[in-house]
């Protein structure tokens, strides 16, 4: 019994988890490494600043006499200057009147940041030798420094979402290269379940998926092969059998249609008829294995079973079956199975599509055995264009399911080294050569 195992309703297309895993890690990584260069952005940015301020305050102390009520204007208009005294009262410039800050920066002897009222306020003390101490208070709008950060954040996240989109591209691309091998053993999975031996997986790119598919397809070729030749082998084994088994009805009919008839030799008629049949089926099958080992006979033996046989078949049919036998090719030791099949199908075709005498003549020719089967008739036009020994060639009938036999008896004459041809086209005669030596495989 098969069972079908169908998807789970949980389980998730190859292509979807591996996009998902794919663009999971890149955003991890994005995410790790933007969030620290945001915030390294920000800090740089406000030292930089700061930097900016402490560079102002220098200028001014650098450029300003003591005593002076007036501050030098700043490099950057935006900045804010302030001088204080170390009180933290205010002498000049820009800023609160009082800035406890600034008197906390020179008793510490070094420089403050500050954030106030929307201010980033920096405060340097000077204390010169000889001279007045004193705090320079510089100062900038928060917006500026913040503008700039904002500025390299949006540099920053345009980065990250080019990258995110490059990355999506290549994850869509993987996962779609990782799946393709997968999809196309699946629907070449989905044609041998159908019935189809023709699947083509085809280059994936992924060498598993490659060498999958290449496994698949030979396996599929294989049983395509092994389909055809059990095919074939049923359809010659039916061949030889309908002979013996339609002797063997006529002979049960014709007993029981006549009054007075022996019915137990006409039964044991018919039980011989279908052992040749079974003996038929045995012999097409073991001639037709790779391993065979035809046993060989005296010639005699064959061709009297086959005499035995035809002759009152032909008789039936109002027909004659006449030989012509060399004692000579009695003795020599030939592959009697194929012989007697090769009969068969000579003979019977010559009743079937023959007319008037059917002669068997058998000589000897340097050790080999030589069996012409010949009658009064002549091959159809439609037949001496083409190959008497393709399949259904000399069947007359359309559609009629035989033309094996030829072929067969051809195949089986071949199997063990000898030769079967279409001598004389008018009248029909068909020559087989077998040698008495018997090639073992």
């Amino acid at each position: 019994m098969v069972h079908s195992v169908g998807v789970s309703r949980r389980a998730v297309p190859l292509r979807t988890t591996v996009l998902r895993s794919l663009l999971t890690v890149t955003a991890i990584a994005v995410i790790t490494l933007a969030v620290p260069l945001a915030w390294y952005m920000w800090t740089s940015n406000e030292t930089a600043v700061v930097a900016e301020l402490e560079q102002e305050a220098t200028r001014v102390v650098a450029l300003t006499p003591e005593g002076a009520s007036e501050l030098p204007a700043p490099l950057n208009p935006d900045v804010v200057l302030g001088l204080y005294d170390s009180s933290g009262l205010k002498i000049a410039g820009s800023g609160p009147r009082r800035d406890n800050d600034a008197a906390g920066a020179l008793e510490a002897g070094s420089t403050r940041v500050k954030h106030e009222d929307g201010y980033l306020a920096v405060y340097v003390p000077f204390a010169p030798e000889g001279k007045s101490q004193v705090t320079v208070r510089a100062a900038l709008p928060e917006s500026i420094p913040q503008s700039r950060t904002y500025r390299a954040w949006s540099l920053l996240l345009l980065a990250v979402l080019v990258a995110f989109a490059v990355s999506a591209l290549v994850a869509l691309r993987r996962s779609r290269q990782l799946a393709l091998p997968f999809e196309r053993i699946a629907a070449a999975a989905r044609e041998l379940r159908d019935g189809s031996l023709a699947v083509r997986v085809g280059p994936t790119g992924i060498a598993e998926g490659d060498e999958v598919g290449h496994v698949l397809e030979d396996a599929a070729v294989a049983a395509a092969e092994r389909i055809h030749q059990e095919r074939e082998l049923s359809q010659e084994a039916n061949h030889q059998v309908r002979t013996p088994v339609a002797a063997a009805r006529l002979t049960l009919e014709a007993a029981l249609s006549m009054p007075g008839s022996d019915l137990e030799l006409a039964a044991n008629e018919a039980v011989i008829q279908l052992d040749r049949a079974a003996t038929a089926i045995d012999e097409v099958l073991a001639l037709r294995r790779d391993d065979a080992v035809v046993r060989a006979e005296p010639a005699a033996d064959a061709l009297e079973d086959a005499i035995s046989r035809w002759t009152p078949v032909a008789r039936r049919q109002g027909r004659e079956l006449v030989t012509h036998i060399d004692a000579a090719a009695e003795v020599l030791p030939v592959a009697g199975a194929v012989l007697r099949q090769v009969l068969d199908v000579l003979v019977d075709n010559a009743l079937k599509h023959g007319r008037g005498v059917v002669t068997l003549a058998v000589r000897e020719a340097a050790d080999s055995i030589v069996v012409d089967v010949s009658d009064e008739g002549s091959l159809p036009d439609s037949v001496l264009g083409s190959d008497p020994f393709a399949r259904g060639t000399t069947t007359r009938e359309p559609g009629d399911p035989g033309g094996f036999g030829l072929p067969l008896a051809r195949s089986l004459a071949e199997r063990v080294g000898g030769r079967l041809v279409l001598a004389t086209s008018s009248p029909t005669r068909f020559t087989l050569l077998l040698n008495a030596e018997i090639p073992h495989e």
